[in-house]
This record gives structure tokens, sequence and C-alpha cells, in this order.
């Protein structure tokens, strides 16, 4: 049942929603070790490519979104307030998982296990009191996305990453500075999601 609801999850926030709410990593260690993992799967297949994550969007989600132009400007105030109630943390990633055509890497807390579970349910309660609703599902699990390869290529592309699950190399860590309300896609020629607007942590 675990594995179902994940699956919708991921399913779901790819087709549902319109912006997300997530940590932007910044550390060049981390990006230099994804790198290695992109240039690893590449030499398998060179239709990865267009599937990567670029290494200047990296990033873990906190929740996700469904806005309007109505809506967006009630969300910048409530990323506002939500992230004066977060507190900046290291964070370490590591352990490859793969569901619904991403490849991601776990994302925990070194100050406290929970941190990150708790954070999001701060942001999701902090939205709703400003009327907005955030995504359903359940349970969250922290991660930052590697690949996604959903479409015409996902069942060419998705088991030639399946011994990377077993890959016990950590990818890194990075400081929580700030959390950040972005639209859902990269626009071509840009590096990262647009921001839409930016809370930084004490």
């Amino acid at each position: 049942m675990r594995l179902i609801l994940l699956t919708l999850a991921f399913i779901g926030a790819a087709s549902a929603y319109s912006h997300f709410i997530s940590y932007h990593i910044d550390s060049s260690d981390v990006q230099n070790r994804v790198a290695t993992i992109q240039d690893d799967l590449l030499e398998k297949d060179a239709l990865f490519e267009k599937y990567f994550e670029k290494l200047t969007s990296l990033h873990v989600s906190v929740d996700y979104l469904d806005l309007n132009e109505t809506t967006i400007e009630v969300a910048k105030a409530a990323l506002i307030e939500a992230g004066k109630k977060l507190s900046s943390s290291s964070v370490t990633l590591r352990g490859f998982g793969s569901l619904a055509g991403y490849l991601y890497v776990n994302a925990f807390s070194d100050d406290n296990p929970l941190l990150l579970i708790k954070n999001k349910e701060s942001v999701k309660a902090t939205f709703q009191t400003f009327g907005i609703q955030t995504s359903w599902w359940w349970p969250y699990v922290p991660h930052m996305t590697v690949a996604n390869v959903n479409g015409p290529d996902q069942l060419q592309l998705e088991y030639k990453w399946f011994n990377l699950l077993f890959d016990p190399r950590k990818m890194g860590s990075f400081e929580i500075k700030s959390i950040r309300l972005c639209a859902w896609d990269i626009p071509e020629g840009d590096e990262d999601y647009p921001i839409l607007a930016e809370a930084f942590l004490s």
C-alpha cells in the first residue's frame, strides 16, 4: 500500500501541480557528485541527457501547489510567513531511490531526523491559514531528483539505473539557507526554475 501511495504521489505531482516549494541546493560538492552519476548514466544510454535535472536547479522539494493568477500573490505572502517559522539546517544526501520514472537521492537533516518532515507540516499549515491547499499525498519522502524519465523512453531507461539502488556513496551535504516558491517548469535556455518568492532562514 505504501508503494502504491508513493507512486500515485509522484505521478500526481507531475500532472496536477503548477508550482512547488523547495530548498535550493547550491553546494558545488553535491553538484559535482551528481554530475558524476549523470555521466555514468550517459555512458549507458545517451538518451538520459534530456531527462537529467540541471545541476544548477538541484533542490529538495517541500510541497506542491496548483496556483492561478489570483492565488500566486497570496502564495508569495504565505511563503514569507512560512519561512519565519523555519531555521537553517545541514542536510545530507544519501541512498538512491527509484519510483514512477524518477531517480532520486534521499535527504536527511543532520540536526534532527524528523526536521524535514516537521518543516513540511509547518509549511503546509501556514499555507492553509492563507487559504491555500498544498499537496494531499503522504508519506512525505524528502529527496533530490537526479533524473525524471517519464515519457516515451521510460521503459528503455529506467532499468539501466538499477545498480544505483545499491550504491552506498553519499552525494554530499548542503545547508538549508532559504525556502523558495518556484514555477514547475524551467523555461528553455534558463538554468533554474523561476523563483516567485524566497524566504531566507535564520
